[in-house]
């Protein structure tokens, strides 16, 4: 799409030459980076407002001075270095590659289109004003102290867009003027193994995507007339912190360290939840994950516990997987959660909470009905069955014939009983005549792959 723009671009020169608008290809002739010399340009002469900008494929283009345009388009693996004001009256494109390198002054004017790079760099101060930025790759906070938006300024994060968030510092608001961020992609903020990171957001943040914070970070809301807007498919994560005391709509997910890791997530000031919220939680037989909260609390919600480790499990352990430090005032989840092992066990966890502490205490461990829900590649009869009593298995030749078979026999709560078994060309048959009465599961098994399970009721 962008070789097609770039190709229309370059066919609308001649058009351009002969018009109020002037095209303007950046030659280099003089030997210099600098975009206010004359003669490094194709018209002979430095952009104005109404000047359709080309720089190649492989230059480097500094703005040392106050710049115009009408529209710049960034080719191949070029490079523009803002060092001053830049205003555009259109768009500024940057293809896969090129990258825009911003280190001081105000960049005002039409839309944004990223696919390659912007790096904020130095600690000099840098404005967005009246801009929309759709970033498709990354903009990358490489050293920034404080990055205002403001007049309007909307930053779209798409859905492959990345914000990191390398440096100390902030994104905030010019004053009290209309800044957004609408981010659909990923927003980490991390640093150094071992150093301490700070980053300041004050602008409406309307989380669709992802905003992680690494350990020893923390990502800091501190306006009230700013807010953060945490929407259904939004996740809060990571192992650092989130300090809030901007208006915090949470409709999301709070997922310390994310799905598969175990870690802490901390929130200070302001934490939410609504009946939307839903708290992912990483869960082993010796840890868990937690979310820490400074501050008190009113929990409502859903909980949805992963299962990192298989082993271990036992009925009654506690785990607790929020704790507060001034209380919790209200606490509205269901009081049971059910979470599969990943193999043939589901745990229920009773839920509760105290003064404090959110809790998760293992209730029971059963064989899951998963297994059987969709699958029906054999049969058993007569079921129910009395004890004593031959029960035919009714299956394919295919399975039944297979060198690798093998049959478990398993009561409610995961135990596997024992039984005798009679095979022959014709029939395979069981007998439980050792089996209590009650419900039973009977598993077929190729090697250790589960082929298909079946309810079996003994009378």
């Amino acid at each position: 799409m962008k070789a097609l723009k770039y190709l229309i671009f370059l066919g609308l020169f001649t058009t351009f030459l002969s018009s109020y608008a002037q095209s303007h290809i950046w030659t280099q002739n003089n030997g210099d980076t600098n975009w206010s010399t004359p003669s490094n340009w194709s018209a002979g002469s430095v952009p104005d407002i109404n000047s359709e900008v080309l720089i190649p494929d492989g230059f480097v283009v500094e703005i040392t001075a106050a710049a115009n345009a009408n529209s710049i388009f960034l080719e191949g693996a070029s490079q523009l270095i803002v060092s001053s004001n830049l205003t555009f009256q259109e768009g500024l494109d940057i293809t896969l590659v090129a990258q825009l390198k911003y280190r001081n002054g105000t960049i005002s004017g039409g839309i944004i289109e990223n696919e390659g790079t912007i790096k904020f760099e130095t600690n000099q101060q840098k404005l967005f004003s009246n801009i929309t930025i759709n970033n498709y790759n990354l903009l990358f906070f490489v050293d920034s102290n404080q990055v205002k938006i403001g007049n309007g300024t909307i930053i779209n994060n798409t859905q492959n867009g990345m914000i990191e968030i390398f440096a100390n510092g902030g994104m905030t608001r010019e004053g009290t003027t209309a800044a957004t961020v609408n981010n659909y992609g990923n927003i980490k903020k991390y640093s150094a193994s071992g150093d301490l990171g700070s980053f300041y957001m004050i602008f409406d943040c309307n989380n669709y995507g992802t905003i992680e914070v690494t350990q020893d970070n923390q990502i800091l809301f501190l306006s009230p007339q700013a807010s953060l807007s945490n929407f259904t498919n939004g996740i809060l994560t990571g192992n650092g912190v989130f300090d809030i005391t901007s208006s915090f709509l949470n409709e999301g997910h709070i997922s310390p360290a994310g799905i598969d890791n175990i870690g802490i997530l901390h929130f200070i000031n302001v934490f939410k939840t609504s009946a939307a919220t839903i708290l992912d939680i990483d869960i082993n037989a010796s840890e868990n994950d937690v979310i820490e909260i400074t501050g008190s609390v009113d929990l409502e919600g859903e909980i949805i516990v992963n299962i990192t480790d298989t082993i271990g499990f036992e009925t009654g352990q506690i785990f607790t997987i929020l704790t507060t430090t001034n209380g919790i005032n209200s606490c509205n989840f269901p009081s049971q959660i059910v979470s599969n092992d990943g193999g043939i066990n589901d745990i229920v966890f009773n839920v509760f909470c105290d003064n404090n502490n959110l809790i998760l205490e293992v209730e029971t461990i059963s064989l899951s009905t998963n297994n059987f829900l969709s699958k029906n590649k054999f049969n058993l009869y007569p079921n129910p069955a009395f004890q004593n009593e031959n029960i035919t298995i009714e299956a394919s030749a295919e399975i039944l014939n297979s060198e690798n078979i093998n049959i478990v026999v398993y009561d409610v709560l995961g135990k596997r009983i024992n039984y005798k078994y009679t095979s022959t060309t014709q029939s395979t048959t069981l007998n439980m005549e050792h089996a209590t009465p009650g419900l039973y599961f009977v598993q077929l098994l190729d090697g250790d792959k589960v082929v298909a399970t079946q309810k079996l009721l003994v009378k």
